[in-house]
């Protein structure tokens, strides 16, 4: 039987659709992140092919993952421009964010709360270059959009 962490990147390695049941159950047998600092530095976005409408809208977007600087100093959504480097996205007004702990289905871990919208994305660690993704968007409307970041290292922000 696969460990927790093995069962989700076979997820991040699959093509075609993925449901949200799938990746949930995935999600939630991952351990918590404990210290806000190791997110710390440039992460590319990853996303699971479904019909969640957020995987649309970061696809037509062009999202190129997140930067976490320290705990008050967050781009939540970065994006590659026109000729293909990361920038901040501003849709959503999405410019800022800030890291706290928050519980998502009784487990308290490192989450990214948008300063200007109503979103929560909580973490969970997959191992140390790669987290996996929860965003709880309000108005609550069931569904929960799930993502996955692979750090940068050495200035490197491949597309996934």
């Amino acid at each position: 039987m696969p460990s927790p962490s093995e069962a989700f990147i076979a997820l991040t390695k699959l093509h075609g659709t993925v449901l949200e049941p799938t990746i949930r159950a995935a999600f939630e047998a991952l351990p918590p992140i404990t210290d806000p600092a190791f997110l710390y530095g440039e992460w590319t976005g990853g996303s699971f092919e479904n019909d969640h409408p957020g995987h649309a809208t970061l696809k037509s977007m062009r999202w190129a993952g997140k930067n976490f600087r320290d705990v008050n100093d967050v781009d939540p959504i970065v994006v590659y421009d026109d000729q293909g480097k990361r920038a901040v996205g501003e849709a959503f007004g999405a410019s800022s964010a800030r890291l706290r702990k928050v519980e998502l289905w009784g487990k308290l871990s490192v989450a990214m709360v948008y300063d200007k919208n109503p979103i929560i994305d909580q973490f969970r660690f997959v191992g140390e270059d790669l987290v996996a993704g929860a965003m709880d968007v309000k108005p609550d409307t069931g569904r929960v959009y799930y993502f996955y970041l692979k750090r940068n290292k050495n200035g490197e922000g491949e597309k996934l």
